[in-house]
């Protein structure tokens, strides 16, 4: 049944026509079994199976395919006999079905393999594999060659081989060589040489023939550039020779790292051993001058004179020097140090002067304010004399000047200063200006201190050896407030008959812990207030030695001298040691206002120094000293071995209290117009005012004059009251309040002024 309905399907769809050979001419159509079916096919057949209802189609290689599928065919007919024999292909898929007798052989479609020269076969059952061998010759297309390295070169029917370079330029057009060079284009050209412009300096060199390094002559500043070859295509040049430049011809130094000695002049920033501020090693002649060093000293000082100031470090060495130190901005200039005895000196640094009749060192103006300057030797040289080694004057306040030494022990190869080593305040006021640390010896005068106002500090400053050590003030120049601690003044010291410290002009001086080393003569005095003077108040010696000198046949008699009718002095805590006169004098008395001595230390009795081994004489102690009677007061006060205040005649045995001499000199009004009971002195004690209760005055006079007036101390001793002062004029003072009848007044005169 289901063949007939195939069949009919395929009838319908066929057109009507011969079904067992009709050719169309897109094919032919055949109706077959499974056993029938054609091995063979041409495009466009179709064949149908009744016994297995398929249809197939032949596909575009000539094999019949289902659906799409290949499909070989599924019979074969071989021939009958004996030993007869038969080849056919069966396709994929296909089977061979046998009836009757005989053998069927089957085999593989490929049974051997030919090899060529360079391609070779495997046969392994179904299986054909392929593979090479040997070198492909140029005949079949190849190199002919197994490795080739380099560029390849052709050579007809034989092997390939590497291009060289006659290879190359074969390849090229025109006249190659080895002087001809090859454009872009594969042609060799000429050289054709254009001589590049060299330049020295931003100019042009006049010729460019040839290009030759040469050694350079020895240049302005000492150096000498050599070139040498060390290696193929390397030039190296080496600059050699000592360094004479200045300031301006000098090479900036980045880095100067290490110990050693360095000679030169570097400018810029100079990096040290990593610092600005500090290196290690030695730097022989070489000034460090803000980051910058400098062979000169001039060239330094030059420099250092800019906005807003500098540092200044000059080297240990001698260095001589013509032009003046004057800053005009704030500088620090100092040397490597130098220390100084009564035997010698030692200086790491000296600087000497060669430039004349001026100050070699002059901080002058408020520009210079706040300069240092120190840590060396100073000395003119040669030529004409200055009058001053270092000068600070006319605004030039808070300046330092230390560490340094003026000798002229030995003058050989030295001239002397005309006026003083050091000198403030010349022609202007200096304000609180600082010394510390100065050393001169034998000069006409040590320090001259002129106008200076609000204090002058000094520290260790020593003079010895000269005409004068020390000068407060002028006729003209006034000094307000000088200090020194532990100076030295050493008049006598070395030089026989000089007075140390001599006080013009002075309002309020002080030397404190001093050593003074005076005498060598009856009048040469360790500190001399003379006729001349104009000021001299204020003057206080505390603590401190007095060496008596004994270079002549004559010794120190008078320690401190004082001439000047308004003069004041306080000395206390002093002690006496050395030689001196017997008798001496602590203070020779022209003429004064008023001086208090405290605490002093004299000689021991049983010294060798003294002839007198009993007492130790001392006169002028207190005021009104009668000049024509040496050694006699004629009218005075002192307080001796803490007995009550006396008066006394004559000299004054320090171990012996004076017989009491005088009575006060008091007035009043009110209860003390009248008085009674007084005892005391001149300048202190009591009285009793007997007068009615009531408004009163007493006024006291001292006995001498003073340039203004007195300040005066009362107090009522009975109602503890003070009474305050109400006048003063130059010879007494009034006090004044409400005293009761026969109370008692404790009275004193403290200050003069």
């Amino acid at each position: 049944m289901k063949k007939i309905l195939l069949l009919l399907v395929l009838i319908a769809s066929l057109a009507v026509q011969k079904l067992d050979a009709q050719t169309t001419a897109t094919g032919k159509i055949t109706v077959v079994t499974s056993t029938t079916l054609p091995l063979t096919c041409s495009g466009g057949d179709v064949s149908v199976t009744t016994d297995t209802f398929a249809l197939y189609e032949c596909g575009p290689t000539n094999v019949w395919t289902i659906n799409g599928t290949p499909a070989g065919a599924t019979w074969a007919t071989l021939p009958g006999g004996t030993n007869t024999t038969s080849t056919f292909i069966c396709g994929t898929g296909c089977s061979i079905t046998t009836s009757g007798s005989g053998t069927i052989t089957s085999s593989n479609g490929l049974n051997s393999v030919t090899n060529d020269t360079n391609v070779l076969g495997t046969l392994s059952g179904e299986a054909l594999t392929l593979g090479w061998s040997g070198t492909l010759a140029v005949s079949r297309g190849g190199t002919g060659d197994a490795t080739l390295t380099g560029i390849v070169k052709g050579n007809g029917t034989s092997q390939f081989t590497a291009a060289v370079n006659t290879d190359i330029i074969g390849l090229m057009t025109g006249s190659c060589s080895s002087s001809t060079w090859v454009r872009g284009d594969g042609s060799c050209q000429s050289i054709s040489v254009t001589t590049p412009t060299f330049e020295v300096n931003g100019t042009n060199n006049s010729t460019q023939t040839f290009l030759n390094n040469i050694t350079s002559t020895v240049n302005a500043v000492g150096l000498t550039v050599t070139p040498s070859n060390p290696t193929t295509g390397n030039v190296k040049f080496e600059i050699t020779g000592a360094y004479t430049g200045n300031a301006t011809t000098a090479t900036t130094a980045t880095n100067l790292a290490g110990a050693g000695t360095i000679n030169g002049n570097f400018t810029g920033t100079a990096n040290l051993n990593g610092s600005n501020t500090g290196f290690f090693g030695q730097i022989d002649g070489l000034f460090f001058l803000d980051g910058h060093l400098y062979t000169t000293l001039n060239a330094a000082f030059t420099a250092c004179n800019v906005s807003p100031g500098c540092n200044l470090t000059i080297p240990p060495g001698v260095y001589p020097f013509s032009s003046q130190i004057a800053p005009t901005y704030p500088a620090t200039i100092t040397g490597s140090g130098d220390s100084e005895s009564n035997a010698s000196n030692s200086c790491a640094t000296t600087l000497q002067w060669t430039g004349g009749a001026t100050p070699p060192i002059a901080l002058t103006g408020f520009a210079a304010t706040g300069s240092n300057v120190g840590g060396f030797c100073l000395y003119t040289s040669s030529g004409s004399a200055p009058p001053v080694l270092v000068d600070v004057d006319n605004a030039a306040n808070n300046v330092t000047v230390h560490d340094i030494t003026v000798d002229y022990a030995n003058t050989t190869g030295k001239v002397e200063p005309t006026v003083a080593a050091f000198r403030w305040g010349n022609t202007g006021i200096v304000v609180n200006d600082s010394a510390r640390n100065l050393f001169v010896r034998n000069v006409p005068l040590a320090f001259d201190l002129l106008n200076i106002s609000a204090v002058w500090n000094g520290f260790n400053v020593w003079g010895t050896g000269n005409t004068l050590d020390l000068q407060l003030g002028s006729s003209t120049a006034n000094v307000e407030s000088f200090s020194c601690y532990q100076c030295k003044w050493g008049g006598g010291d070395n030089t026989s008959g000089t007075v140390s410290v001599v006080a013009n002009n002075v309002y309020g001086a002080s030397f404190t812990d001093n050593e003074w080393e005076c005498g060598s003569a009856a009048a040469a005095y360790c500190l001399d207030v003379p006729s001349t003077a104009t000021l001299a108040e204020g003057i206080y010696v505390n603590g401190g030695t007095i060496f008596g000198e004994n270079l002549g046949s004559s010794k120190l008699e008078y320690v401190f001298h004082l001439n000047l009718a308004s003069s004041t002095m306080e000395i206390a805590g002093v002690t006496l040691a050395g030689i001196f006169n017997n008798p001496v004098y602590l203070i020779k008395n022209d003429n004064c206002l008023n001086v208090l001595v405290h605490g002093i230390t004299f000689p021991s009795a049983s010294s060798s120094n003294f002839t007198n081994t009993a007492t130790c004489n001392a006169t002028d102690i207190g005021s009104a000293y009668n000049s024509a009677s040496t050694g006699l007061i004629t009218a005075g006060t002192v307080a001796v071995n803490n007995a009550a205040t006396v008066s006394f005649t004559g000299p004054v045995n320090l171990y012996q209290a004076p017989t009491a001499k005088g009575t006060p000199n008091l007035s009043g009004t009110g209860a003390c117009s009248v008085l009674n009971l007084p005892a005391g002195g001149l300048d202190a004690g009591q009285v009793g005012c007997s007068g009615s209760t009531g408004a009163s005055t007493l006024t006291i006079t001292p006995g001498y004059t003073a340039t203004h007036g007195f300040v005066c101390y009362v107090v009522d001793n009975t109602s503890h009251v003070v009474l305050g002062q109400s006048s003063s004029v130059p010879t007494s003072c009034t006090v004044s309040g409400t005293v009761t009848n026969s109370d008692t007044l404790l009275y004193g005169v403290l200050w003069s002024y």
